[in-house]
């Protein structure tokens, strides 16, 4: 014969076990749902709502006179490019078409490439580009219609 009190502690393990499949089925369905609105960047997670992006070309620059501002080591917001970091891909800089010039100071993301700090603007006469810093040790490359995310 079931007691009270034993009949109290089998139906609060019985709604235990079910709240806690509850629990688990959406905290499962609540982990797809930021899977899907989410970009997963070095570890970081950034939320995909209200994240502009943008179409670009990107190019890659050097550090050199011809290149860049006076030496070629100063960026337009007046940072100094150490050239050892820049060896050893410790920073990630770019520069961007004045278009885009409201990213300056800001991080983004760039489709398959990474994040990257955008320090520096290029010429006029580009619109929709982004330019990397790379070593003048490193190849240069070109790549059309990458998608970068402005957080």
């Amino acid at each position: 014969m079931i007691t009270q009190s034993k009949y109290d502690l089998i139906s609060g393990f019985l709604l235990l076990t079910v709240l806690s499949g509850i629990c688990f089925a959406v905290c499962f369905t609540q982990e797809k749902k930021i899977e899907q609105e989410t970009i997963i960047n070095n570890d970081s997670v950034t939320p995909v709502k209200n994240l502009k992006t943008y179409t670009v070309t990107c190019t890659t620059y050097n550090p050199t006179p011809a290149q860049g501002w006076g030496n070629g080591l100063i960026t337009f917001d007046g940072n100094t490019i150490d050239t050892d970091k820049l060896e050893r891909h410790a920073i990630r800089w770019c520069a961007v078409s004045h278009d885009l010039a409201h990213l300056m100071g800001k991080t983004i993301i760039i489709q398959e490439l990474g994040t990257y700090e955008v320090h520096d603007l290029m010429h006029k006469r580009h619109r929709k580009r982004i330019d990397l810093l790379i070593h003048p040790k490193h190849k240069h490359f070109k790549k059309d219609n990458l998608t970068i995310v402005e957080p």
